[in-house]
């Protein structure tokens, strides 16, 4: 029973160091994974589509006022034999909604290049993450996850509006500094 008790006082005092919002000239480093499973079916037809994408996206984010931050991220991903990079400027604002849980709506500049073999496109988007949260355990580390974003995309001239409701979730982790 006394270890259960030191275990929870312990857990208190770890909890309550981290209360504090950010602040103006913290930094972080860290990012992020996306997994996403698509299916998409034509009309008319019977035939349909099932492609998986794998994203990784280091990102540093530098805090300018209280609770507003600037970062950048460097994003690589796969889908079957297409390669993507991308550099994606962004700016955060972030709201507390309890002691060490934030939400942290994004808006998100991304210009980079697609390759296919040999051949290579360009493409450029904006987004916006609607419902981005952030959970902050303690002072130094965080844990982050995106689950609803708009995004417009245009890739060799063709162009795509997509809202994605819980079906492409990203988690992220970052260290302040």
């Amino acid at each position: 029973m006394k270890r259960i008790i030191v275990f929870f006082v312990a857990l208190m005092v770890v909890s309550s160091a981290s209360i504090v919002a950010q602040k103006k000239g913290d930094m972080s480093l860290g990012g992020q994974l996306t997994f996403e499973l698509t299916s998409t079916s034509y009309i008319g037809s019977f035939d349909s589509v099932t492609a998986c994408t794998f994203s990784i996206q280091p990102q540093f984010d530098y805090f300018v006022a209280d609770n507003l931050r600037i970062g950048a991220g460097l994003s690589y991903g796969i889908l079957e034999n297409l390669h993507m990079l991308s550099l994606s400027p962004n700016i955060a604002y972030y709201v507390r909604l309890a002691d060490k849980f934030y939400y942290t709506p994004t808006f998100s500049i991304s210009g980079g290049i697609i390759t296919q073999g040999g051949g290579a496109v360009g493409m450029f988007g904006v987004g916006l993450s609607l419902f981005a949260l952030e959970y902050k355990p303690s002072n130094h580390f965080a844990i982050t996850t995106t689950l609803a974003s708009l995004s417009y995309n245009i890739i060799d001239e063709a162009t795509t509006f997509r809202l994605d409701l819980l079906n492409t979730p990203s988690v992220g982790f970052k260290y302040y500094f």
